[in-house]
């Protein structure tokens, strides 16, 4: 197998290490219809042969799909759950996501009260595409010490395709953005993260990962990675004010950051727009909204989010998480 193909695949042949994962993630959000999705397709934690599927949508207006399961099907092209396909059409280049089925319908003030209950489902039906001339950014190198991966790889792009709920429909045309990961995932000290990422202006997109640990009533910084894509060159960039939260509860709309790259200087004040909470448990069980003390390890907020930078508005994605 190609490398490039190899990198963009699920592993042939499992590890032994029961605390070992692979993961597939695609977000991406269009700001002008106010519609998105965070998508996570990775393997269980009690048989890693087992994907779970997460779908989390942004509707237009404010309102929420959400969709959790397990299932196994052949891989050899991408992950296949239950019910989603992600399908690499092209290693680093092309990508298509795939899903038909129930959604559970929600509001912020329910997924925030706590863990997500049943309820009535709606047929959702995403057929969305990913595309993209941007090389893809492998952090690997930087990963030796950290306690839950040893192999990342993401890149930005661009999504086109359409989401049908119920008898409604809407196209999307915004942020593209897919990573993958694998080794032994343990958060046991995990205290607070940030993955921020989106396009900045004169064509450019960043990403930022940063992570810290809590020790002995401190937050310890233990992983500090930035990015710039300009052209068709990564740079290595710096954030010194990065918008970490200080509490568990609904993050706040706006944060400002600033990063800096060969020179130059990016200003940026962001506006989340939507804080899609979910919970996740120290070897990487998930549960939609906010758990209770006690049953997880953090809580993660999803959201599309606008980027102001130089006098434009842009797209962008903010994750970011607090202990619980």
């Amino acid at each position: 197998m190609k490398q490039a193909w190899k990198d963009e695949l699920p592993v042939s042949e499992l590890p032994e290490d029961p605390r070992w994962r692979e993961n597939f993630c695609f977000d991406g959000y269009d700001k002008d219809r106010d519609v998105g999705f965070w998508i996570h397709c990775g393997r269980w934690s009690l048989d890693p042969r087992i994907w779970r599927e997460q779908v989390l949508v942004y509707l237009p207006g404010g309102d929420y799909l959400v969709h959790r399961a397990w299932g196994f099907r052949p891989s050899d092209s991408g992950p296949r759950a239950a019910l989603l396909d992600l399908i690499c059409e092209e290693p680093e280049k092309r990508w298509k996501i795939r899903y038909r089925g129930p959604a559970r319908r929600t509001t912020q003030d329910e997924v925030q009260a706590g863990l997500l209950s049943e309820g009535d489902q709606i047929l959702l039906d995403m057929d969305i595409a990913f595309g993209t001339d941007r090389p893809m950014w492998d952090m690997t190198a930087g990963m030796g010490d950290q306690a839950w991966g040893k192999f990342h790889a993401e890149q930005t792009g661009r999504f086109l395709g359409s989401i049908r709920y119920g008898d409604q429909a809407t196209e999307m045309d915004g942020l593209g953005w897919h990573d993958h990961s694998r080794g032994a995932r343990d958060i046991g000290e995990q205290g607070r993260h940030l993955w921020i990422h989106g396009d900045i202006s004169r064509g450019r997109s960043f990403a930022l990962t940063m992570i810290e640990n809590y020790r002995d009533g401190a937050f310890v910084r233990v992983l500090d990675k930035v990015v710039v894509w300009d052209g068709n060159r990564i740079y290595e960039a710096r954030c010194r004010n990065p918008p970490f939260l200080e509490s568990s509860d609904l993050p706040p709309t706006n944060y400002e950051m600033t990063l800096e790259y060969e020179g130059d200087t990016v200003l940026i004040r962001a506006e989340q727009r939507r804080k899609l909470p979910h919970s996740t448990t120290r070897y990487f069980e998930v549960f939609d909204g906010r758990a209770p003390k006690g049953m997880a390890q953090v809580v993660t907020y999803e959201g599309g989010t606008v980027f102001f930078v130089d006098g434009e508005e842009l797209n962008g994605h903010s994750e970011r998480s607090y202990r619980l």
